[in-house]
């Protein structure tokens, strides 16, 4: 049994009789329009005549409709508040809702012809901020359906309602295509407008410049009232439109409720008749500094809808005219296009739609005609969905009546098969073997998502003699193998035909022999055993001839070596790098990582630096692998491999040092806290990292312990290439120390020395270096240098000398080998603690102690006047309990220790 369901609520609410110009038997009731969209419907409340789809009667007549749309605010979900804005709210003025001619508003508008009746529609949308394409789809609808006429549509709107409706104007469906101004006679906003539109409809649109063209091509109207203090804009739509025809549009500041967001059924009152804005102001119409009012068409004595009826068709209708002769009743309905899917899709959207020329409600109904199980979730609803389908073909039937005539239409969806997913083959990783080795095995595998994997088969794509035992099955051995590279594909089938295949590559490095690389000694990059992704180019470093470059992530060199003796060797890696990131695995020929450096940014692929680090070998003949492992390139020229030198104790001597009272020397990149500045490195003395960028209002603090209050120099390690670069020495206040201009070095990175004197007083404090000019500069380090009478707090230092072997290069390389360790013991300790130092470099050793907190409790500085290890005894007793940091320097080196005190 076919079930249809037509649902439309019709409440009488009165039936004029009185003697008027035009007839007006009016119903008012609720209605739903929705258009197929998913999730967005419209509600109505509509006054219209009783008769307007009865054939041959003279109410069917076209007349003038007022469609206003309140703010989403006022009616939030509740519609049962359509009636209680806008026109519906002058038609209740009792507590039952209903009309009231002797308290409310019969819906009539007097002009000089008569009275008439226009039809009243109050709407909102489920949706907060519906579309202007649906919007015009709508209105379109009740134009057409309610037999309005074409030159007498008249809109308002309240706040959101305001917003909506504005934008039908700078609505085009196509660029220049003046799709919403063709058929709005005039507009009413109240407290709002816009004129924004959703892609890609915004592209075109001309946005308020359209209601200029509304009223010079469509001769549009605009009534605006916009509250003294809401700034909602209205006087926007009104400009464009009085400069193409001037009086074309009313705007007033209006103070209604204060001149809020608020009243606007005070301003649909029809007793309210009085809204002159020029001139003589009416009651609550104000003046704005900002924007002036205009008068438009307006003139005092009308309300609202008066004005509305008056810019439209005011001919009067009812049964005084001729009625039109009512034409056929025409209902048509579409199923929508076929469709086609393939699993595992398996549901479809299905859009029809009917229609009826006398514009009565239709029910619809979905059925299955042909095909497998499905189900259809919403079958009474234009579109719906179905679900559950399966390969083969259906058929389904949407039906639609308006209670009397019934027509239906069908539409096919063909459900396919799901394609096969093709497997996956996995023919394991590279490997690599050294002669006489020529075996190896292969642990292959296969996988496949819908199904299962059949066949296996191996075969080989390149690469010298070899013999293989199984090549059906997923593992198989690959025997007598010779030098060189041979790469091995795996493919895999599954239950439906389907292949795929991966490839492993197998490198077969020939015998070491008489031509391994001896360690100790030089090799250079280029002379690799065996290698991957790399390539040998030319060099401009000292020496010249060539080194290998085009080094990324998985790149790799083998070389063959003999190792004189087992023990610890110290490598020197000649590298090259232009980004930061780079890293190198050293690594045995089974894979054992011996040891992992980071490549430092030397500024280009030809500009050298010397990287040192060290590793345990075995003596014998062996494999040394370089392993790129990140995705930064990177150049290496040559490595150098040294025995480590060991350095015998001497004698100890203890040495009482005063060390509160030694400068200190802070580098820059060591600020606590900075704006502005970036660090990079330098080529001043002893390298390391400046900071650069320095500009304008850039600024760096460092904290400082003041030994003793006094007058202190502090020096700066600069660079700049002009003139006029300057700092200011501030106090962690703000208040300036002094003011220094510094020296134009000519250059970046040409370095001077440049000194102020300064009064600070003693204790902890931060001090801030603060860019004061525009002239960019670099900075290095800053030494504070306490006055000649500072009170010496004495720590007790004891040193021993130790004596150590230089190891000598064998290729006349400038760069000197440089080593550098330090240990703390006892840790945890009580009362003292001995900090141990082993460095072949001489100069100043800087000591640097914080606790948690980053707070420095004790700064040492002492002179290593010899290559070796010393010892530094440093009492702690008297200390907190708690982890502290010791920060080693001298040189280019660098070490933070951790201790805890107990």
């Amino acid at each position: 049994m076919r079930k249809l369901l037509i649902a439309v609520l019709c409440i009488l609410e009165l039936q004029f009789s009185n003697a008027q110009t035009e007839t007006h038997d009016f119903i008012t009731y609720d209605t739903l329009i929705n258009l197929g969209y998913a999730n967005l419907t419209y509600r109505l409340r509509i006054t219209r005549p009783r008769n307007l789809f009865t054939s041959n009667h003279p109410d069917t007549a076209s007349r003038p409709a007022i469609i206003t749309m309140p703010g989403q605010g006022e009616m939030g979900t509740d519609y049962a508040k359509l009636r209680t804005h806008g026109p519906h709210y002058w038609l209740y003025r009792n507590q039952n809702h209903v009309i009231d001619s002797a308290r409310g508003w019969d819906g009539g508008v007097s002009l000089g012809n008569g009275k008439h009746y226009p039809i009243l529609i109050t709407m909102i949308s489920s949706s907060t901020w519906p579309g202007a394409r649906e919007n015009y789809l709508v209105l379109k609808y009740l134009i057409d359906r309610y037999h309005i006429k074409k030159n007498a549509v008249h809109l308002g709107g309240l706040s959101q309602g305001a917003f909506t409706w504005s934008s039908m104007i700078a609505y085009e469906e196509t660029a220049g295509a003046e799709t919403g101004m063709k058929i709005v006679t005039s507009l009413t906003l109240l407290q709002g407008t816009a004129s924004e539109l959703p892609n890609p409809y915004a592209s075109w649109s001309r946005g308020f410049n359209a209601f200029g063209v509304w009223a010079r091509k469509y001769n549009g109207k605009l009534f605006g009232l916009e509250g003294n203090f809401d700034g909602r804009d209205v006087w926007r739509a009104q400009v464009p439109m009085n400069n193409n025809v001037p009086g074309s549009a009313y705007f007033a500041f209006e103070n209604i409720g204060g001149g809020g967001h608020c009243c606007w059924n005070s301003m649909y009152d029809p007793n309210r008749t009085n809204f002159s804005s020029v001139g003589t102001l009416a009651l609550n119409i104000v003046n704005n500094l900002f924007h002036p009012n205009s008068m438009g068409s307006y003139q005092a004595g009308d309300h609202i809808f008066k004005w509305m009826l008056k810019q439209g068709d005011t001919s009067l209708v009812g049964s005084g005219t001729t009625p039109p002769v009512a034409p056929p009743v025409v209902l048509t309905v579409s199923a929508g296009s076929d469709q086609s899917l393939t699993l595992p899709v398996n549901s479809a959207s299905l859009t029809g739609s009917g229609a009826i020329t006398n514009g009565s409600p239709l029910a619809y109904l979905w059925t299955k005609v042909s095909g497998g199980a499905a189900t259809i979730t919403n079958p009474s609803l234009a579109s719906t969905t179905v679900t559950g389908l399966s390969q083969g073909v259906y058929v389904f039937r949407l039906t639609t009546s308006d209670g009397g005539s019934i027509k239906s239409d069908d539409v096919q969806v063909t459900v396919a098969g799901a394609q096969n997913v093709l497997p996956v083959s996995n023919a394991g990783g590279t490997k690599t073997i050294t002669l006489p080795v020529n075996t190896v095995s292969l642990s292959g595998s296969g996988s496949d998502a819908d199904g299962s994997i059949t066949a296996y088969n191996w075969s080989k794509k390149s690469g010298g003699s070899f013999s293989i035992t199984s090549p059906t099955s997923a593992s198989t051995t690959i025997t007598g193998l010779e030098a060189g590279t041979y790469v091995f594909s795996l493919s895999v089938t599954d239950n439906r035909g389907g292949e795929s295949a991966s490839d492993v590559t197998i490198f077969v490095n020939p015998a070491i022999g008489t031509n391994a690389k001896q360690i100790p000694g030089k090799i250079e990059a280029e002379q690799y055993d065996a290698f991957y992704g790399v390539q040998a180019e030319n060099t401009t470093d000292s020496g010249r001839g060539q080194n290998v470059g085009y080094i990324n992530m998985n790149d790799w060199m083998d070389y063959y070596v003999n190792v004189a003796t087992t023990g610890s060797y110290s490598i020197r890696l000649r590298l090259a790098a232009i980004a930061s990131g780079a890293k190198i695995q050293l690594r045995k020929g089974d894979g054992t990582v011996l040891g992992t450096v980071d490549v430092p940014v030397t500024g280009g692929y030809q500009s050298w630096i010397n990287v040192t680090t060290q590793v345990s070998l075995t003596a014998g003949s062996q494999t040394i692998r370089l392993f790129s492992l990140t995705s930064v390139n990177w150049n290496i020229n040559w490595m150098n491999f040294s025995a480590a030198p060991v350095a015998p104790l001497a004698p100890a001597q203890n040495v009482n040092m005063p060390v509160t009272a030694i400068s200190t020397r802070i580098e820059a990149e060591s600020y606590s806290t900075m704006n502005g500045v970036q660090k990079e490195f330098t080529n001043d003395v002893n390298g390391g990292i400046n900071l650069g960028y320095i500009d304008l209002y850039d600024w760096m603090e460092y904290p400082y312990n003041a030994p003793v209050t006094g007058v202190y120099t502090i020096n700066f390690r600069v660079a700049a290439p002009l003139a006029g670069a300057q700092l200011q020495l501030k106090k962690g206040d703000g208040s300036i120390l002094s003011t220094l201009t510094l020296p134009q070095t000519g250059g970046y990175q040409l370095w001077q020395t440049a000194s102020v004197t300064v009064p600070l007083e003693a204790g902890q404090q931060v001090i801030k270096v603060y860019s004061s000019s525009n002239i960019n500069w670099n900075f290095n380090w800053l030494e504070i240098v306490p006055p000649a009478e500072a009170s010496p707090e004495s720590a007790t230092v004891r040193m021993m000398a130790m004596n150590a072997e230089m190891i000598g290069e064998s290729d006349n390389e400038k760069a000197t080998e440089v080593l550098f360790s330090a240990k703390a013991y006892p840790n945890p300790a009580v009362n003292n603690v001995m900090l141990e130092v082993n460095s072949i470099e001489k100069g100043m050793l800087n000591v640097r102690i914080s606790d948690i907190s980053g707070k420095v409790v004790k700064e040492l500085r002492v002179v290593k006047n010899a290559a070796g290890s010393f010892r530094v005894n440093i009492a702690v007793d008297g200390w907190k309990q708690g982890l502290y940091f010791v920060n080693t320097t001298i040189g280019n080196f660098s070490k933070t220790l951790k201790i805890l005190k107990q």
